[in-house]
């Protein structure tokens, strides 16, 4: 599923990359890793030919040097929707968390001097080709299992978690437990209340976007939808990008962390958009 990440996320790079350094066009689940990766990486060279381009050499792989981060969230049926081969939309169960909430793509540590180049700031340097290629994340098993309810990829063997930790966990001061831990909390937290009924309400219709926002600064206050970017692929929705402070102290809600936030709004869905079903044609 790797490098799908890498494909469906140019997408969210015109979406976030001229206001924010995101890196989403680097991954978005897997496969075809070659053609997907040249694709993004043509994006981005257009993209990023910007005064946002990384002019930070070493400092844009040393750990803990972030100015903010960012939630990236997905909406797996709409992944499954058009990646429907990959493993991870196997899932039948139309009770999985991942089909009625939103999925833990990753949590990332920015550097705004870095653009989209601050990450690897461990063992590794660079991508490697397939995400299966780096290391096992130094989680146990029983983590592992709890966070494959968030993030599907990481036990159907598409290894996800393993890009995400050497990529943008490397970069900050938690240990893998702890980081994906958070990672978690901050993707139950986004998805409950308000949201939860939103979605899951709304499952297999087009909504109004504003109506999403709505029901977001419902949750998170006033305003907390400015905070937010939104990506969509054949008018439906499949990823958010939630932004938040340098600092995410332990007992920090994201209603919290979201206002603490630079505002940093864009759409790119229009009025409206569909929350895929569960019982689309993928079978998820």
């Amino acid at each position: 599923m790797q490098k799908k990440i890498l494909a469906l996320s140019a997408v969210a790079l015109v979406l976030i990359g001229f206001t924010f350094f995101s890196e989403r066009g680097e991954e978005y689940h897997q496969s075809n890793p070659k053609n997907a990766e040249i694709k993004v990486q043509d994006f981005k060279k257009e993209l990023y030919a910007t005064p946002q381009h990384s002019h930070g050499g070493k400092q844009c792989q040393t750990k803990e040097l972030a100015d903010s981060n960012v939630l990236a969230l997905s909406w797996q049926p709409a992944f499954c929707e058009r990646f429907n081969t990959e493993p991870e939309c196997a899932v039948k169960d139309p009770n999985a968390y991942v089909a009625t909430h939103f999925s833990l793509h990753g949590l990332w540590p920015n550097k705004k001097t870095c653009g989209t180049d601050y990450g690897f700031c461990g063992k590794y340097k660079k991508e490697l080709n397939d995400f299966c290629d780096y290391d096992p994340v130094p989680i146990s098993k029983a983590e592992l299992e709890k966070l494959g309810v968030y993030m599907p990829s990481a036990v159907y063997g598409t290894c996800l978690q393993r890009h995400e930790w050497n990529k943008h966990g490397t970069c900050q001061a938690l240990n893998a437990t702890n980081y994906f831990n958070l990672a978690i909390r901050l993707t139950t937290e986004f998805s409950q209340g308000s949201v939860e009924s939103f979605m899951a309400k709304n499952i297999g219709k087009t909504v109004s976007t504003q109506s999403f926002f709505d029901v977001v600064d419902e949750t998170f206050g006033t305003d907390a939808h400015k905070r937010l970017q939104i990506s969509c692929t054949n008018n439906q929705l499949s990823d958010v990008f939630v932004h938040m402070p340098k600092d995410i102290p332990n007992n920090a809600s994201l209603k919290t962390l979201i206002h603490q936030a630079e505002k940093n709004f864009s759409n790119d869905c229009g009025e409206s958009f569909k929350i895929v079903s569960v019982d689309s044609r993928t079978g998820l």
